[in-house]
């Protein structure tokens, strides 16, 4: 079948066909087409082609990008905040690894480096924490060393005190004994004589100052010299009236009182009378020194219960409403030759004297003081013979 194409007119095409039966000419077909319809139908399609390249580049990087977030953004944001997590000291942080890939490699990886560091970690916080409890350990036995030195440092700085006071002792007892014993004797003949009352009075102060001094220098002797105790069942109720009898004297025309608050039925206590008796003597002396007009002395005594002591024990304590002491004195308070009287109102022995005698007596001194509110010296005596 043949086609004629012309030209009808401006953008028209003509195509014309014969149409036969039988070789037999029996019409002819013919169409006419527009160019410009073909044109737009040209562009139409063109833009359509556009429109579908433009979706399917949209869709396949939609694609691409939920496929590149699944595969590699999670995994990636998954280690990279199990990295901050480690970082900030969560050793115990593990990261999901993905099914196959580099991904799975890398967080297992770091899983591993993870498990191994906390290992290491908890390691060495075991040896840190050993090591630390055996310097705790050793601080303390050092501590404890140090005490026991410091201890006996003073034990040695004590005895050699005490060695220098009992040559020191010795020499006054053998330079000032005869004499004083000669006055003491010389005195007491003159006192069998008849005197004015106000003479016999004066020669009773001589006779009394003597003996003190005397025994004083005894007291001296048997501080250095360690005499053996003669223990005895001591009722201290009548001991102390008789030292607060004794010292009476020594607050005339002074206002200050005298106060005995020990229980007359108190037991005994296993001691040597004579010891206690200097005891009580001079903590007497030291509150009447500390305290000025007016002003109170106190002396009570009283059992304590055990209360995790090895023994009940009994506690004499003599209190004043003195000056009290500074926490420097406080501490040197029981030193031999330390003092805070005035000079020539004493040597420094009173308690440092007490000190020994409750120490031999296998008892506790204890001294409470502050300045302006007087002092309280408590004296602690086993009940049981030690």
């Amino acid at each position: 079948m043949a086609f004629d194409r012309e030209p009808v007119g401006a953008g028209v095409w003509r195509v014309s066909t014969p149409l036969r039966r039988d070789e037999a000419l029996v019409g002819a077909a013919q169409v006419e087409l527009s160019l410009d319809e073909l044109a737009h139908l040209k562009r139409r399609l063109r833009l359509i082609d556009a429109a579908i390249l433009v979706c399917s580049t949209l869709l396949i990087s939609v694609a691409l990008a939920f496929f590149l977030e699944r595969r590699v953004g999670r995994p990636v944001a998954v280690l990279v905040a199990g990295m901050q997590r480690a970082e900030s000291g969560e050793l115990g942080v593990r990261v999901a690894a993905a099914r196959g890939g580099e991904f799975a490699f890398v967080a297992g990886t770091f899983n591993r480096m993870l498990s191994r560091i906390e290992e290491l970690t908890a390691g060495l916080e075991s040896r840190v924490r050993r090591a630390t409890r055996d310097l705790a350990e050793k601080n303390r036995e050092l501590q404890q060393a140090n005490e026991r030195l410091w201890q006996a440092q003073l034990e040695v700085g004590r005895s050699g005190r005490l060695a220098a006071l009992g040559q020191m002792a010795a020499t006054i007892a053998h330079e000032l004994g005869t004499p004083l014993n000669s006055v003491l004797g010389y005195t007491q003949l003159l006192q069998r004589e008849s005197w004015p009352a106000d003479e016999r009075e004066k020669l009773a102060i001589i006779e009394s100052q003597v003996q003190r001094m005397i025994e004083t220098m005894r007291s001296v002797l048997d501080r250095t010299r360690d005499r053996e105790l003669e223990r005895a069942p001591v009722a201290l109720a009548p001991l102390v009236t008789e030292a607060l009898t004794m010292v009476s004297s020594r607050l005339a025309g002074r206002d200050l009182a005298l106060e005995n608050r020990v229980p007359l039925d108190l037991p005994t206590v296993p001691a040597d009378a004579a010891a206690l008796r200097q005891v009580l003597l001079n903590l007497l002396t030291n509150a009447i020194d500390a305290t000025e007009p007016p002003g109170t002395i106190t002396v009570r005594a009283a059992v304590l219960s055990q209360n995790g002591r090895p023994a009940p024990s009994l506690e004499l304590t003599v209190s004043d409403t003195g000056h009290g002491m500074a926490p420097e004195e406080l501490r040197r308070a029981v030193e031999p030759f330390y003092t805070t009287k005035a000079p020539g109102r004493g040597t420094g022995l009173g308690l440092a004297i007490v000190d020994h005698i409750v120490r031999a007596h296998g008892g506790q001194l204890e001294v409470e003081s502050e300045r302006g509110h007087g002092t309280s010296v408590h004296v602690r005596l086993p009940m049981e013979a030690s």
